[in-house]
């Protein structure tokens, strides 16, 4: 009896670890969907609002705040890829 319970507890843990494992990769694919996405909107919106521009990495990076600010004000509610700080 007490070997089945050990089996079982073994059998419950390796479980649990597989479980918090596909969780991980879950979540690390849930944020590569939402990063690739709001690289696709960021690229349409230079398409759109800033033709003949002078581009710097200052600039990108205040258009892609822009870009975060005007989705959230229409409601829009997407995190921005990790690093993005607006």
């Amino acid at each position: 009896m007490a070997e089945t319970k050990n089996t079982l507890e073994q059998r419950n843990e390796a479980q649990a670890k597989t479980i918090q494992k596909q969780a991980q990769e879950i979540k690390r694919l849930r944020q590569e969907l939402i990063e690739a996405d709001i690289w696709s909107r960021f690229a349409g919106y230079l398409l759109e609002n800033c033709e003949k521009q002078e581009i710097t990495e200052e600039s990108l990076q205040y258009w892609m705040s822009e870009m975060l600010h005007k989705e959230k004000e229409a409601g829009v509610v997407v995190l921005p890829p990790t690093g993005i700080v607006d």
